[in-house]
């Protein structure tokens, strides 16, 4: 990709699932201002079930999900070849 002449890298994709819909959109909105590309999942189902994932990137998820925990949604993700870095988010730290 180039841009006026210079090499411009793409941009590192971060992965948020989270199930409330606020979150998830102001998680996109800060991390897009900072030059991110970012998808949003409201649960582990819906990315897991996206064929297209990044090879490399972050994932940020919620403790608490619907269906599966978030922990549930990262052991899935590395036992397909996953190895993104992942940071768990819970509202209280009695959701873990």
């Amino acid at each position: 990709m180039e841009n006026h002449g210079h090499q411009v890298q793409p941009a590192v994709t971060i992965l948020v699932i989270d199930n409330d819909y606020a979150v998830r959109n102001s998680l996109k909105f800060s991390l897009e201002l900072k030059g991110f590309g970012v998808r949003v999942y409201a649960d582990g189902g819906a990315s897991l079930d996206d064929a297209d994932l990044p090879a490399d990137g972050c994932l940020v998820v919620d403790q608490v999900l619907p269906g599966m925990s978030g922990l549930d949604v990262i052991d899935a993700l590395r036992l397909r070849g996953s190895s993104m870095p992942a940071v768990l988010m819970t509202s209280t730290a009695s959701d873990i």
